[in-house]
């Protein structure tokens, strides 16, 4: 779930609050049960109580994919749905037509959570970032796609060494949630904010764009390592 990118963290009757939603594989096709569940979400009540047994009630109004509105009340609810999007491997790894010594600055949207040497880390020099996106496309492709892909890690890894960073902006932010299911506040902190890198990027943008549609690092479920990639 891809929460707001908004801090607000309080809103009225009548204010609109978007979320994204990322599935993968089969369970594309389960996606009006996603739907009937928020609706139901809406009905039963977010966040703090309100008053003794109420909390905030929301409605459903619209879902749209990258493409289309699959979703709308006033229409009678759900709509077509089409095939669900294919990341293609073999488009995705083909380097894409980039000239070498140039800028790619990378926003790190909502907090990334990652270790190096065993211990949370608030430095991302381009081949920790690599190292991330490949881990992060690996285990999303042999799970849901046709495997594992033959792709050379060690030499993508070692070439990402020779990227220079130009300037980093980044800084840890605490953030802190609620286990209904554990009963405590659980921190899932980490770093967020900008960080530009310079060098040969032809090899490397398309495995930043899957990263870019996929997140990265630890706690993706809750909307955590969401980044976007902006070649300068």
């Amino acid at each position: 779930i891809e929460p707001p990118l908004e801090t607000k963290t309080s809103y009225q009757p009548g204010d609109t609050l978007e979320c994204g939603l990322i599935l993968f594989g089969e369970v594309n096709r389960m996606l009006p049960y996603f739907i009937h569940a928020f609706e139901e979400m809406g009905r039963i009540g977010l966040g703090r109580t309100l008053s003794p047994g109420r909390r905030g009630n929301f409605i459903v109004e619209e879902v749209s994919n990258s493409k289309k509105r699959i979703f709308e009340r006033e229409d009678g609810g759900l709509l077509r749905l089409d095939e669900p999007e294919g990341l293609d491997l073999k488009s995705l790894m083909q380097p894409e037509p980039n000239p070498s010594d140039r800028p790619v600055r990378i926003a790190i949207e909502t907090p990334l959570r990652f270790k190096q040497k065993g211990c949370l880390s608030d430095r991302l020099p381009f081949e920790t970032l690599t190292r991330l996106a490949l881990r992060r496309m690996s285990s999303l492709l042999e799970t849901y796609g046709e495997g594992e892909p033959r792709i050379d890690y060690r030499g993508l890894v070692f070439r990402a060494a020779s990227i220079r960073t130009r300037g980093c902006q980044i800084r840890w932010l605490d953030w802190e949630r609620y286990s209904n299911r554990q009963r405590r506040n659980m921190q899932l902190g980490g770093v967020v904010g900008t960080a530009e890198y310079w060098g040969d990027f032809s090899e490397f943008i398309p495995l930043l764009r899957f990263a870019e549609r996929v997140h990265i690092g630890k706690q993706t479920s809750f909307g955590l390592g969401r980044i976007s990639v902006d070649p300068r």
